[in-house]
């Protein structure tokens, strides 16, 4: 199988080896093609470097038209960065350098000038990115050295892919930070009933839900009206229970607030599949739990009159949704168009 070694200068070499050569054999191989020791080589495949000497190429699921990076091990000497160390000498002395720097990367200038630890750190980043740059440049183009290979398609694909998924990424941070900002949810104590709560306050909410159990304990199930039950749908489905449409809130020792609360059944009734179809269960349940969806519509369908339903069929909404809210109004056509709309 065909293997692209890059290097961290330019150097790229194409080896025609065995899926089964070891790591240390190929390191062996690698000497005598670049002249490095094989103790002085880093191989680094998709980011993971190939430490285990005894493994073999496909063990570690190198495969045919891959990109393996080879990476040159430099032995400590007294200076921590000498190399960078002359590059900040030669930028100080160099006015026509310095001054260039200073317009391109004020930042690394200041750096030469004040602070040689971070011009290091800074260089060595730039040096670093400039490496994975070329080894993607050099993986692109042993993937393009064979069009017709299917998986060397898939990869490019990918790359492209990955490509716009970053670009997409850096314009969002750029023009729309704030989509990465996380919302800090809301508490406040509020008094029902002489029942202390923390309600979560919800600026975008257009009904303030309470469960059936905190209803009940703050004495407003009495108040219950059935005739606004039906079925909330968002991700999920969930029963609602029905409405009580007035009772006093506390927020403070003096403000109160009055304040109408839809009784929701549960929290998450049924999250469907992508495969799940969901049927509206109030035709259903009018029906006695008929056998089929078919026979609870038509009996449903001889409850109202279509002139009722025409009615609220000319406001947008779907046969089946006119004789949901039909049912639930219990006949009339006003409250069935306000339990819609």
């Amino acid at each position: 199988m065909l293997v692209t070694i890059t290097t961290d200068g330019e150097e790229i070499y194409n080896l025609e080896i065995d899926s089964q050569m070891a790591i240390e054999d190929l390191k062996a191989l690698l000497e005598a093609e670049s002249g490095v020791a094989p103790a002085a080589q880093r191989l680094f495949y998709h980011g993971k470097e190939l430490v285990e000497p005894k493994k073999t190429l496909e063990e570690y699921y190198v495969g045919h038209n891959e990109v393996i990076h080879m990476q040159r091990i430099v032995q400590a000497s007294s200076s921590s960065h000498p190399d960078f160390d002359a590059m900040r000498q030669h930028v100080l002395m160099d006015q026509r350098l310095l001054q260039q720097l200073e317009r391109t990367n004020p930042e690394l200038a200041n750096a030469a000038r004040h602070d040689p630890a971070k011009f290091s750190a800074m260089v060595e980043q730039i040096e670093q990115s400039r490496r994975t740059a070329e080894f993607q440049k050099a993986q692109l183009a042993a993937l393009n050295d064979d069009p017709f290979d299917v998986e060397a398609q898939k990869r490019i694909e990918d790359a492209i892919r990955q490509e716009n998924i970053a670009a997409n990424l850096e314009a969002a941070m750029e023009y729309n930070p704030e989509s990465f900002a996380r919302v800090t949810r809301l508490y406040i104590n509020v008094e029902i009933n002489n029942k202390k709560l923390v309600a979560l306050v919800d600026s975008g909410a257009q009904s303030t839900v309470i469960s059936p159990e905190t209803a009940e304990a703050c004495g407003l199930m009495r108040l219950l009206d059935t005739r606004f039950s039906g079925v909330a749908k968002g991700v999920g489905t969930a029963k609602i229970l029905g409405r009580i449409h007035s009772a006093q809130m506390r927020l403070s020792k003096s403000l109160f607030l009055t304040c109408s609360f839809i009784v929701h059944g549960s929290e998450e009734d049924e999250v469907p599949s992508p495969d799940t179809k969901v049927t509206i269960p109030a035709a259903a349940e009018s029906a006695g739990a008929s056998s089929t969806q078919k026979s609870s519509t038509t009996n449903t369908q001889s409850k109202h009159s279509e002139k009722d339903i025409k009615l609220l069929t000319d406001m947008g909404v779907s046969r089946q949704e006119a004789i949901q809210a039909l049912e639930m109004a219990e006949g009339n056509p006003d409250l069935a168009a306000s339990l819609l709309f």
